[in-house]
C-alpha cells in the first residue's frame, strides 16, 4: 500500500509538473500493483482515480494542442509570403529569360520575313517547358518557420493514452476549422482589394499541413490533407466565379488571373491536384480576353471615323521608323524612299494605327498565356487575332 501511495503521489507531482509521460509511466506501474493492495476501500478509491487522471491528461493535452493552433495560424501567413515569393521568384526569372529571347529575336528578325510575334509565342513555349523541368519544390525551406515539438509531444501523449486515432481525427477537424474561418469572407469585406492577402492566408494554412505532412506522416495522411484541399476548393470556386464573371475592368481581371496562376503553381509545388483552379483560370482568361477584345473593336472602330483617307506624308526617318518599319509595313514590299524628306505612302493614318493597336493586342494576348502556356498558343493567338480583324474589317 505504502507504494502504491507513493506512486500517486508521484503522479499527482507530474501532472503539476506537466510531465504527462512520467504520469502515464507511474499510471501503468499503478495498474501493475493494484492486486497488491489489501484495503478494498483503498483500492477502489485508486481505479477511481486513475481513469481520472488518464482523462485530465487528455485534456491537457487537448489544451497545448490549441495553444500549438493558435501558433501555427500565426505563422501561416509568413510561410504563405514565402512559398508564394518562391514561385513568383521562378516565374520572374523565366520571364527574364523570355525577355532575352525576345530581344534576340527581335534582332534577328529585322529586315526579314519572319513575324516577330509568332517566334516570340514559340520562344515562351520552349522556355516554359525547360523551366517546368528545371522548377524543383523546395518546401523544406519552411521548416524552420514553425515549432512543431509541441505538436509531436501531444501526438505521443495521446498515442500513449491510447487516443491515437482520436487526436490525428481531432488535428484534422480543428484544422478544418482554421481553414474554414481563413477562407471567410466578413461583410463587407471587398474581395477584388483583399484577394492576395486571402491567398497569402490559404497558401500559409497548406504549407503548415504540407511540413506537418511530411515530418509525421503517422499523424497527417496524404489522403486526409488532399481532403482538406477538396473542401477549400469548394469554398473558393464559388467565390471566384462570382468574382470573374462581375468584372468589368480588364485590368483587374488581368491582376486577379495572374495571381491566381501564382497560386496555382504554388500549390503544385506542395504536389497538390490543381484541375478545378485551371478550370477557373481558364475562364478568366476567356473573360480577359473577351474584354480585351471588346476594348479593341472600340479604340479600332473609333481610328476607322477618324480617319479622312489622305495618304500618309512621311517626312523623316524617324516618323518612317514610326509609322512604317516599327510596324512591320516595310514587310509588306513598301519601299524605304532613297533620300527622303518628303513621301506619301500609299496608305491613309488608320492603316499604321491599326497595326499598333493589333500589335498591342496580340502582345497582350501573348502576355497572359506566359502564366500557363499550352501547346497551341500559336493557334490561340491567330485565333484572337483573326477574330478582331474579322469584327473590324
Amino acid at each position: 500500500c505504502d507504494v502504491v501511495l507513493s506512486d500517486c503521489e508521484k503522479v499527482d507531482q507530474k501532472l503539476k509538473q506537466g510531465d504527462f509521460q512520467d504520469a502515464l509511466n507511474t499510471l501503468d506501474l499503478i495498474d501493475q500493483k493494484m492486486s497488491n493492495v489489501s484495503g478494498q476501500a483503498l483500492r477502489r478509491y485508486i481505479e477511481q482515480q486513475v481513469p481520472e487522471c488518464r482523462l485530465q491528461i487528455q485534456r491537457r493535452v487537448a489544451d497545448e494542442f490549441h495553444a500549438w493552433l493558435g501558433t501555427a495560424r500565426a505563422a501561416a501567413k509568413a510561410m504563405g509570403h514565402h512559398a508564394i515569393a518562391q514561385t513568383s521568384n521562378e516565374r520572374q526569372l523565366a520571364e527574364e529569360m523570355q525577355n532575352r529571347q525576345f530581344h534576340a529575336l527581335e534582332q534577328l528578325n529585322a529586315g526579314s520575313g519572319l513575324s516577330l510575334q509568332e517566334e516570340f509565342v514559340k520562344s515562351v513555349i520552349s522556355e516554359g517547358k525547360c523551366t517546368a523541368q528545371r522548377a524543383q519544390p523546395q518546401t523544406s525551406e519552411t521548416a524552420p518557420d514553425l515549432d512543431l515539438d509541441t505538436l509531436h509531444s501531444c501526438f505521443h501523449i495521446a498515442t500513449q493514452l491510447g487516443k491515437r486515432e482520436w487526436f490525428a481525427d481531432y488535428y484534422v477537424s480543428q484544422r478544418r476549422e482554421q481553414m474554414r474561418s481563413c477562407l471567410q469572407m466578413s461583410s463587407g469585406m471587398n474581395f477584388m482589394e483583399n484577394y492576395q492577402s486571402y491567398f497569402l492566408r490559404l497558401s500559409g494554412f497548406f504549407a503548415v499541413e504540407d511540413l506537418v505532412m511530411r515530418v509525421s506522416p503517422d499523424l497527417l495522411t496524404t489522403a486526409k490533407v488532399d481532403g482538406l484541399w477538396e473542401d477549400a476548393l469548394q469554398i473558393i470556386k464559388p467565390l471566384l466565379d462570382t468574382q470573374i464573371s462581375r468584372q468589368s475592368s480588364t485590368e483587374m481581371l488581368l491582376m486577379l488571373r495572374n495571381y491566381l496562376v501564382l497560386f496555382r503553381n504554388t500549390m503544385q509545388r506542395f504536389g497538390f491536384s490543381t484541375t478545378a483552379l485551371e478550370a477557373i483560370i481558364e475562364d478568366a482568361t476567356e473573360k480577359y480576353q473577351a474584354l480585351l477584345l471588346d476594348e479593341r473593336l472600340r479604340e479600332m472602330r473609333a481610328e476607322l471615323k477618324r480617319d479622312n483617307f489622305e495618304q500618309v506624308m512621311i517626312t523623316g526617318e524617324k516618323q518612317y521608323h514610326a509609322e512604317v518599319s516599327a510596324l512591320g509595313l516595310h514587310l509588306a514590299g513598301i519601299p524605304v524612299p532613297a533620300a527622303p524628306k518628303y513621301h506619301r505612302m500609299k496608305y491613309s493614318r488608320m492603316v499604321p494605327a491599326l497595326c499598333r493597336l493589333l500589335g498591342e493586342y496580340m502582345s497582350d494576348v501573348v502576355g497572359i498565356l506566359r502564366g500557363g502556356m499550352p501547346e497551341n498558343a500559336m493557334i490561340v493567338v491567330r485565333k484572337q487575332r483573326d477574330r478582331l480583324l474579322t469584327k473590324v474589317v
